[in-house]
């Protein structure tokens, strides 16, 4: 109701600038919560690979947990190469929104001059 009574006296062109903002901050927070998520996956992964005990290859079960271990890093590795590619996205995105963001500032800033 509140954005409803806030939109009243805008222009299109402020909604649109307003909206455009809105957009960047949502997106800079998903940045930084996909940061942090980042930093924990790669921590938890530094973490598990220094405290992997030392198994002789040549017994038989220490080659299955090596597969297994093998396969697990690389499942871990590009999960984290996934989420890095997202930030990407992300900053790309982020960098959209506030150059339509600026794009719809000027535009509003030129239609209140050219009503006075």
């Amino acid at each position: 109701m509140i954005s409803f009574f806030s939109n009243w006296f805008k222009t299109d062109t402020e909604i649109k600038r307003d909206d455009y903002l809105e957009l960047y901050r949502r997106l800079q927070n998903s940045k930084s919560e996909l940061d942090r998520r980042i930093t924990e996956a790669e921590n938890d992964y530094s973490s598990y690979l220094s405290s992997m005990p030392f198994l002789s290859i040549q017994k038989l079960p220490s080659k299955e947990f090596y597969q297994a271990k093998e396969s697990l890093e690389a499942k871990a590795s590009q999960y984290i190469q996934r989420e890095k590619n997202k930030r990407s996205d992300l900053t790309i995105a982020e960098n959209r929104a506030y150059n339509r963001y600026l794009h719809y500032k000027n535009l509003a800033i030129r239609e209140a001059e050219k009503n006075k």
